[in-house]
This record gives C-alpha cells, structure tokens and sequence, in this order.
C-alpha cells in the first residue's frame, strides 16, 4: 500500500530556491506555492487511510506538478531579473589569463624530418630531453617554471618562415624562447629567418657560418665549428697511425646532402695544409651500394684510414663492410653523429678499435688511466649521439635561467635569450650534478664566438664500452667562416631584428 505523508513531502529544496531569487519572485511564487503544499498535505493526513490510499497517486502527481511551476518560474525570474549596477570604475572579472600568470613552461623547439630513417636525429632528441627532465627533476624547472621540449617535424616543402612563425609546430613556436635544429636540415634557411624574426636558433655543430656571431646574431652552433671537428678527424686518424708508416692517403665518405658537403670542403682545406691526401666518396641515403662498390674498387691498395662523416647509417655500412673484408677497424674514425652505437654493441670485440671524434664522453665510458676492457657489460652507457643531445640541451636550459636573471622575469624575452646564450658558461660541475654526460672542460660561448670551443673527446670501442683518447687539437683557420657568414648576411638583407653589436678593443679618442 502506498502511503503519503506530510514526512514525505520535503519543502526544504523550495525554499532553497527562493532563498536564491529575487524578493518579487519570493512572494508572488514562493507564497502560494508553499501554502497549496501544505494544506495538500495536512488534507492527505487528515482522510482516512483507505481514502488516502484512493487518492495517493493524485497527491504525487499534484505536488510533482507544484514542484515544476516553482522551478519553471525560478528560471524565468532568474532570465528576467536586472543586473546589479557595476561599482564606478570596477573592471569586469574573467577567469582567463595569459600563459605565464597560470605557470606555463618555458619553451624550446626542436626541428626535424622525422620521416627521415637512421639519420640520428631521434637519438640526439632524446639526449636533449634527458637535460630538461634532469632540470625539472632535480630542481622543479628554472625558477619553479618548468622547462618543456617540443619536437617539431618539419614536413615536406615547409619554409623557415613558417615553422617558426607563430604558428609553427602546431603554434608552440608562437610562446617557445629557443629553437634547435638537426644539422642535416636547411641550417641557411632558418639561419636566415632566425636574423630576421629575431628568434634565437640553435644549430648543433652546424656550419662555421653560424658560429660568426658578428655577423650573424641570432645564429648559434655549439659545442664546436664544423672547421675544428675536421681538424679533430684528421688528427684521431694520425693519432692512430703507426709511426713508422705515416699517414699519406685518407679516404673520407660522406652523406650527400649540404652537412656532408660542407665537412668534405672543410676537410680538403684541413687535409691540404696538413699534407694529407683526401680522397672523397658521396654516399646517397639509403645506398649502401654506393659504400660496397667503393670498398670493392679499393681492392688490394686501400687507404691508410677512412674517416666517415654524416648519418643514414653510413657508418653502420662502413663498418660492416670493413669486417667483411678485413679492413682494420681501428684505421676508422667517424663524426659524433653517426657512431655505429649499435652495431657495434651488436659486433663486440670485432668492431674494437673504432674511433669516434665525440662532443662529450658517454657517461660509463673510462679514462685513459682506467681499465678498459670489456668486463663492464655489452654496450654500457650513453651512446655518444645522444650524450650530445645531453650537452647541447644542458647548455640550452642554462641559457634560458640566465637570460631571467638578466631581465629579471622568470618570462625573459628572446632578445634576453640570445644575450644570455653569449654569457653562458656550463661547467663540468654542473653536468655532473645534474646526472648528465660529463664534460671534459667548461663550454662557453662570446659575441664573436657562437659556437663555442669545447675540446672534442676522441673514443675508441673497446669491445663494451667507449675508452677514451687524448687529443691535441693545432689551432683553426676561420677565413673559410667569415667568408661563409658574409655569404648569408647578403641574403639576409636589411629586413634584420636588432641586436646589439659586439663590443670591440678599440678606445674611442
């Protein structure tokens, strides 16, 4: 049997309403609508109970029916009712605000094909994202602002302009303070934008132009030019020479794209002064063909050493080709992007001796003062490309903390990025407190000196791990740079950002 009483019927969600709405809605609704529900309810009470028992349904359909004219006209007071006036000269309240007062992270880009297979790239991306989750681990970001790292893929056809224009990388690049680019990419054409966007660009050993700083301002190629990590090539490929047979013929493979071009000119003009005879070899990407015939055409008069620059897995071609034939694994030297990491942790002892002219050391491998041999574990450590993409990511996030102390926001500028980027000074110190590959010296950067110059680390596969070499670098000519930076300034034209120029020796009379 259903019953309804006066317990039943709860008029505490109506006055709750009323509470809620005008004083006119109040009397001309709320009134009567309590006054009809409570002597509904005194009236159930008072039948008797097979009578109310007859009349239950009709009650709950009646006191549904009051319950929806009281909402119905709550809304339509509500809609109705007049704004109350604003205080004179009180501004209207909005729950939106900018990115930086809701904490938004400070921002680096990095630009890539990433369609592009074995090209190092990704590897040296994940070094660079090991540098900024160290930051935020270990010290919650610069300034309690988390450092974020967006990676960019640069489709086909997309111009520099574009990419780093506001709306660039899916409009990161509209808030992002800095930009790393591959060095297998267009490095001129974003150089070129970076000048007049007045956007700070990062191209990591990229060409001796960019490491001008006064011509180019905006334009950065740390840890070291493309000039001095040819000298470093052709002094690891003397360095292991016998010395009772001299180094005379060097064979160089490289990638066919402008980098490879680039080190090849670089390394004829080092080779040339240093008595050298450098025979060149382009190696298409994907063409692994092209490093098969030349080892074939070789035959039984190869070269006193092969040094390998470039990526796509060059080195990793070489090399196996190499053991194949019984060419001396330790007459090869390759550049810090193509290491053959893998393939060498896949090799073993048979790929002993292969050198690689690094920008930092992985963080396992030995000194020369301690013991080398193979007993830690099969391919312990960093490989070096990505231990690169740990040094130039540390140096990145260290830039931006100093470019808030110099403007004093923890949302410097770009402009105080890239005067930062020329004061920045990261120390071994600092690496090795934030668990990162260590750095064999300071790394500093100048006005006048935008790349940096970081001694290179020569290491040798020991069969498990990467030993360590010295290495003693004779000095650079940078005619080859200045003439290149000039090049690129020509085209940038008079559509430049500002910048402040470099301070000279002179003394103004």
């Amino acid at each position: 049997m259903n019953r309804v009483t006066a317990s039943m019927i709860d008029d505490r969600p109506m006055r709750n309403v009323m509470r809620s709405r005008p004083s006119l809605y109040c009397h001309y609704y709320g009134l009567p609508a309590l006054l009809q529900s409570t002597l509904l309810a005194r009236a159930l009470r008072r039948c008797p109970v097979g009578l109310r028992s007859s009349f239950g349904g009709f009650a709950r359909f009646c006191v549904a029916f009051i319950t929806f004219v009281i909402l119905a006209g709550a809304v339509e007071a509500q809609e109705t009712a007049p704004e109350p006036p604003k205080a004179e000269g009180a501004e209207a309240s909005t729950d939106a605000k900018s990115g930086e007062a809701q904490g938004a992270p400070l921002t680096i880009l990095y630009f890539r094909q990433a369609g592009r297979r074995d090209d190092g790239g990704e590897a040296f991306g994940k070094g660079l994202a090991d540098a900024v989750s160290a930051v935020n681990g270990r010290d919650g970001g610069l300034n309690n602002i988390t450092v974020d790292l967006k990676e960019c893929d640069i489709p086909a056809g997309a111009e520099a302009a574009t990419l780093l224009g506001a709306s660039g990388c899916n409009g990161a690049a509209a808030e992002a303070r800095l930009a790393i680019v591959w060095p297998r990419e267009d490095l001129e054409a974003f150089a070129i934008e970076a000048e007049r966007s007045g956007f700070p660009l990062i191209a990591v050993a990229g060409r001796d132009a960019l490491s001008q700083g006064e011509e180019l301002r905006w334009s950065f190629a740390p840890p070291l030019s493309l000039s001095r990590q040819a000298l470093a090539l052709l002094e690891a490929a003397s360095s292991t020479a016998d010395k009772k047979e001299p180094v005379q013929r060097i064979a160089l493979f490289h990638s066919a794209d402008a980098w490879g071009g680039d080190m090849r000119d670089a390394l004829m003009s080092a080779s040339e002064r240093q008595g050298f005879t450098l025979q060149t070899y382009s190696v298409r990407a994907g063409e692994a063909q092209d490093i098969i015939s030349t080892f074939r055409d070789f035959g039984v008069s190869p070269p006193d050493r092969i040094i390998i620059w470039g990526n796509g897995g060059v080195a990793d071609t070489v090399l196996r080709e190499a053991v194949k034939r019984d060419y001396p694994v330790g007459q090869l030297v390759s550049g810090f992007a193509d290491a053959a990491y893998e393939t060498l942790v896949d090799l073993g002892a048979r790929g002993k001796g292969f050198g690689v002219v690094a920008m930092t050391a992985p963080a396992s491998s030995p000194s020369p003062e301690t013991d080398d041999d193979a007993s830690k574990g099969k391919g312990e450590g960093t490989p070096p490309l990505r231990a690169t993409g740990e040094l130039v990511g540390a140096l990145s996030v260290e830039a931006l903390g100093a470019a808030q102390e110099l403007a004093n926001d923890r949302y410097p500028a770009r402009g105080d990025v890239r005067t930062a980027l020329e004061r920045v000074n990261l120390t071994p110190e600092r690496m090795k407190a934030l668990g990162l590959a260590p750095l064999p010296s300071a790394l500093k950067l100048s006005c006048t000196d935008h790349a940096g110059s970081a001694e290179p680390v020569f290491l040798q596969w020991s069969g498990g791990v990467f030993a360590q070499i010295p290495l003693e670098l004779p000095a650079a000519a940078g005619s080859s740079a200045r003439n290149g930076s000039s090049a690129l300034t020509s085209q940038i034209g008079d559509e430049r950002a500002e910048a402040p120029s470099c301070p000279t020796d002179k003394v103004e009379e």
